[in-house]
């Protein structure tokens, strides 16, 4: 797959953001023919190098796919806040829901910031917009009792409909998905409510998202998901919390999960204000008099000791 396959805005586009992230973008067909449009057709890693690989399939409009799929990395390279999976349940499949249902949420987030983009930049028309109706009826079936089983499925997909038609029901999702619908619709208008660029507010949504999505299912009788310690998601701070005692800031806890590097139960630095895990620590068993002198610690020089990246608010 070429850069020239592609039209002369996408390839500026391309261009532009390989030069942004200082290294090579190498574009890559995953295998896919498909004649619709959904926000999974493409994706990208990095190699040890440095290089970003951007697989994509060849749905029905290559030229948005690839855009999307290059404002992503944009965006990742813009000073958001990193997200990790540090730790483990050490139920392989119960680790795999966990990481899949978040990552789809938090990418929510960002849709919505480079839907904007997509949108100035004129790459939404009427055939994309057709394309992409097409593409979420062709992944999930109407509401059923029989399809009852992939409400959680149903509610991710209309978040991504609904972050794409921005807020709108373009073809009567309410009714072929009431129950899903409803609770979609509860999720996109809490997370928009107050989402800028910056990176303060897309990590607050962020937070906000995972947790309301596990409201969600504690009302429908489902398993709650432990997302405020699974997923590490790097603190945004100020110069005065920066100078604060650790514990006028975070908490250490001792989680009932295990440190995926040591194997053993994992200590999580957990954030005051949201309750939402920054990463793990580099700790033994403690006693109290030991927790009480690591909560005395200046903020910034615990994370530097316990290499926990973090940015600043501005």
């Amino acid at each position: 797959m070429q850069i020239t396959q592609f039209s002369s805005k996408v390839q500026e586009l391309y261009h532009q953001i390989q030069q942004q992230v200082q290294a090579k973008i190498i574009l890559q067909d995953n295998g896919r023919q498909e004649d619709w449009l959904a926000f999974d057709q493409s994706g990208h890693k990095r190699d040890h190098t440095g290089n970003i690989y951007l697989e994509m399939a060849q749905s029905s409009n290559p030229d948005f796919t690839l855009a999307h799929e290059l404002r992503h990395i944009q965006m990742e390279m813009s000073n958001f806040a990193e997200i990790s999976f540090p730790i483990t349940t050490t139920k392989p499949e119960f680790d795999q829901q966990l990481q899949a249902t978040a990552v789809s949420l938090l990418g929510s987030v960002e849709h919505v910031l480079i839907m904007q983009q997509q949108r100035a930049a004129g790459e939404i028309t009427n055939q994309v917009k057709s394309d992409f109706i097409a593409g979420l009826a062709q992944k999930v079936e109407p509401e059923t009792p029989a399809t009852a089983q992939y409400f959680v499925f149903r509610i991710l997909m209309l978040l991504d409909a609904l972050t794409f038609s921005e807020g709108q029901d373009w073809n009567h999702w309410e009714k072929l998905y009431p129950q899903s619908w409803s609770a979609a619709s509860f999720l996109y208008q809490s997370m928009t409510k107050r989402l800028t660029a910056s990176a303060f507010a897309v990590r607050r949504q962020e937070v906000n998202l995972l947790s309301e999505f596990n409201q969600l299912l504690h009302k429908q009788h489902y398993q709650d998901l432990p997302y405020a310690d699974f997923v590490a998601i790097a603190p945004i701070l100020s110069e005065r919390q920066l100078r604060l005692t650790l514990e006028q800031v975070f908490k250490i806890k001792h989680a009932e999960f295990l440190d995926r590097q040591t194997n053993q139960r994992a200590f999580i630095l957990i954030g005051n204000n949201d309750q939402q895990s920054v990463g793990t620590l580099n700790l033994q068993q403690l006693d109290s008099t030991q927790y009480q002198r690591l909560y005395q610690i200046n903020v910034q020089d615990f994370l530097k000791a316990q290499q926990i990246h973090y940015l600043m608010r501005t």
